[in-house]
């Protein structure tokens, strides 16, 4: 599972298209029921990330997790559909 979004580097004045999004397996999940901290790394697309190619940018944020209920889902899947609410990846498509 993965988004995929543009990414603008301000300093380079640079756009790289279609920067994939994943989950980090080293930094990822931190947290539990009543939050949830995690890590987004980008590369230039799905080789490098299954490579462990180079991380264009990392993005950490927090969220608290639906555990039960109607909104109950994978902790994994909630971290990507609390991701594309964000500003950040606003415009992000699945991937």
């Amino acid at each position: 599972m993965a988004i995929r979004k543009d990414w603008y580097n301000p300093l380079l004045n640079i756009t790289i298209s279609n920067v994939y999004w994943r989950l980090s397996p080293t930094e990822g999940i931190c947290g539990g029921i009543s939050g949830i901290t995690y890590t987004l790394e980008g590369f230039h697309n799905k080789v490098q990330a299954n490579t462990n190619g180079y991380v264009i940018d990392r993005v950490i944020k927090s969220f608290i997790p639906i555990f039960t209920g109607s909104g109950s889902t994978d902790i994994i899947k909630q971290i990507y559909n609390h991701a594309k609410t964000l500003p950040f990846f606003s415009g992000s498509t699945d991937e």
